[in-house]
């Protein structure tokens, strides 16, 4: 046995270990899974909970006194900066954040335009990556049957510019597609596999002037820079809660795109607020007046007052909650806030319920249609056993062949030949190939005229029907740790914040916001007055009081690593605060946990930003990230890797560090009541003469 002192300054100990831990992870077998436990309320019944919380006289408020609604002034310059200045995006801006790639030498992929009211697009500019030695092509924008352009395209093109005057937009998109057309030098020439990428670089101009919004549910546009959310340095229970109902609607309604969710300090009583601009929105809670649009003193209605948990709850929770209310404002809404919430478990999903339609594909070679897909997608406690394919491709000529392959993750999982001209077949989907974020994709390949000269040149066509469907049942295919969320949090979960101030919303809020960016489910938390009242899988972030009362595997004192056999390999005792995310499981429920030791949280909000700096949630692994003072942050996996994780016993100096607020309260109380007692009998014993 060592015993090591753990020195969170460079953490060099724990890096040395996380080969090892990694090796030891190829060969462990996952865990039985554990019972389910409770379930955290839903929308509905958290608005219930608020409303019995707010007749009650005990477990903290509902609304803060200090939460009064700020005057709000105009910002005039941002407008007119706006009428006067061009307005563009760039692809990476509205969803596209890695650009499109056409594959083969006949692809088309799905453009979507986000357009705010009183804007239009007036041209769309590609930064193109051709494939070294393609031929002469041809890129084609059209939208739907309506041919927009066409434009030659050759190995040296780096860029290109079609019109988008008169393009059609609904609802505040424009739904467009491009498509590439790579004919061969000859009609005997197979046609090969090109890579052409239109990078995130590429962008759209616009012409036109903002307008500002008529309503509520114009209040979100298409496209917004940054929504802030104004909170107090204290905040009620239901300003908090709006706040993280916030982050996660904007996660999810600009999915994929730049769009920034912060929390800023709601200033204090009688200092004014500016309006955000044409592209920016805010939000603030009031319990005073009504939730409604900021409209005075001039102001264009770019913020909005929340006075009621429920009204929140409906905007942020419920599918397209904003749509239904056509004002500036309402007092109340019976509409039921369960109905769209994802049930999960034994049945079936279809690409048409995950939001693929049909898709056909064309080409005389390899055709691929790939289908991302997250667990959550399917529901909470819910995984994929089997994956029905339902397609119709052309008939192959005589001397043709080909084959159709599904892949899951990169992993081939069935291949079987092309004979009829549809395909209805079910595949079984290996468990140990199942990820939180996945990629399922169909591929033919086929080869026409069997090397003859065919004038015409053939072309293959197959398409994949939207009824293909994924068929689920009850469970968890991951061991515990950060790939079980956010499927674990759907449909509800439970959020404990300890304390409930501003910084630690903010680093929930960053949180949810980063999973509900992994999947197109709902995230519905209800935020937890305390530890009892957390029920379900739970998002925590608090101190290490916290990681004590949660039995986390990683606290304040420490912990001993033993592998599989109970061999002990180290201890470890930290020296220095630090700042740890981990995610467990325990009790039927999981559990993530965002904590730190110290008086500073700084280590917390640095480690955070660091996770989730290059890759948001997809980027997160293992199941315990650990940063310094000094960082860095260093992701490890160790229960998942045959590693048990063992607390050490508290020490005397670990014990008076965490107790000693509460030893000082006590020791003055006690020399107090001494004094009390005594004060009056020295008087007396002083003053009396028989003394």
């Amino acid at each position: 046995m060592t015993h090591t002192r753990w020195s969170l300054l460079g953490l060099s100990r724990l890096a040395l270990l996380t080969a090892t831990m990694s090796i030891v992870a190829c060969g462990t077998g996952r865990k039985e899974p554990e019972p389910e436990g409770a379930k955290a309320p839903t929308p509905a019944a958290t608005d219930s909970l608020a409303g019995t919380a707010a007749a009650s006289a005990g477990g903290g408020v509902a609304t803060a006194s200090s939460e009064t609604r700020p005057t709000v002034l105009p910002h005039d310059s941002a407008w007119t900066a706006a009428a006067t200045t061009p307005f563009g995006l760039r692809l990476e801006a509205i969803g596209y954040p890695s650009g499109i790639t056409l594959l083969g030498s006949l692809d088309e992929a799905a453009l979507t335009i986000p357009v705010n009211p009183g804007l239009a697009p007036t041209s769309l500019t590609l930064t193109v990556i051709p494939t070294p030695g393609m031929p002469a092509a041809t890129l084609i924008l059209q939208q739907r049957d309506r041919i927009l352009a066409q434009r030659a395209l050759s190995d040296t093109t780096t860029s290109i510019t079609f019109p988008l005057t008169g393009v059609t937009v609904v609802d505040g998109r424009a739904s467009l597609s491009l498509a590439l057309a790579v004919p061969g030098r000859d009609v005997c020439e197979a046609q090969r596999y090109y890579r052409t990428v239109l990078t995130g670089e590429s962008r759209v101009a616009f012409a036109g002037v903002p307008t500002a919004p008529g309503g509520i549910n114009g209040f979100f546009a298409p496209w917004v820079d940054t929504v802030t959310f104004y909170l107090a340095e204290q905040p009620s229970l239901d300003a908090a809660q709006a706040a993280l109902d916030a982050s996660a609607f904007v996660a999810r309604r600009y999915r994929g795109m730049a769009t920034r969710f912060v929390i800023k300090p709601l200033p204090a009583d009688g200092t004014p607020i500016t309006e955000p601009g044409p592209f920016s929105r805010a939000l603030v809670w009031s319990a005073a007046g009504t939730t409604a649009l900021v409209q005075e003193n001039g102001t264009h209605g770019t913020m909005l007052a929340l006075s009621a948990r429920r009204d929140a709850r409906q905007l942020f929770t419920l599918a397209d909650g904003d749509a239904l209310v056509a004002a500036n404002g309402f007092r109340g809404t019976t509409v039921s806030l369960d109905h769209n919430t994802p049930i999960g478990g034994a049945g079936s999903l279809t690409f048409a319920d995950l939001g693929f339609a049909s898709r056909t594909l064309e080409g005389s070679s390899l055709l691929i249609g790939a289908y991302p897909f997250a667990l959550a997608d399917l529901g909470g406690g819910t995984m994929p056993t089997s994956f029905r394919l339902v397609a119709r491709h052309s008939v192959l000529p005589p001397n043709g062949n080909g084959s159709v392959r599904i892949h899951l993750n990169g992993s081939l999982i069935q291949s079987r030949a092309l004979d009829r001209a549809a395909l209805d077949v079910t595949v079984p989907l290996p468990t140990y190939l199942l990820r939180r974020d996945n990629v399922l994709e169909v591929r033919f390949q086929v080869t026409l005229g069997d090397g003859a000269c065919v004038l015409g040149g053939s072309v293959f066509t197959a398409t994949i029907d939207e009824a293909s469907a994924f068929v689920t049942e009850r469970g968890a295919p991951l061991a515990p740790g950060f790939a079980r969320f956010p499927s674990s949090f759907v449909p509800a979960f439970s959020v404990l914040l300890e304390p409930r101030d501003r910084f630690r919303v903010e680093l929930a809020a960053a949180t949810i916001g980063a999973m509900q960016q992994t999947t197109h489910t709902p995230l519905a938390p209800a935020l937890a007055r305390d530890a009892k009242e957390a029920v379900g899988p739970l998002l925590a972030v608090g101190t290490s009081n916290l990681a004590d009362v949660l039995v986390a595997p990683i606290h304040s004192g420490g912990f001993r690593l033993r592998d599989k056999d109970g061999r002990l390999w180290d201890e470890f005792t930290p020296d220095a605060p630090y700042a740890a995310m981990q995610g467990w499981s325990a009790g039927g429920r999981d559990i993530l946990l965002l904590h730190h030791t110290g008086d500073n949280g700084m280590p917390l909000q640095q480690l955070l930003e660091e996770t989730l700096a290059s890759y948001g949630w997809f980027g997160t692994r293992g199941d315990v990230v650990v940063r310094g003072v000094n960082g860095p942050a260093r992701p490890l996996t160790l229960a998942n890797a045959g590693w048990r994780i063992e607390r050490l016993p508290d020490t005397t100096s670990s014990w008076l560090a965490r107790y000693r607020t509460v030893i000082l309260v006590v020791s003055v109380l006690v020399v107090l009541g001494l004094l009390w007692w005594l004060y009056p009998r020295v008087v007396r014993r002083e003053l009396d003469p028989a003394g």
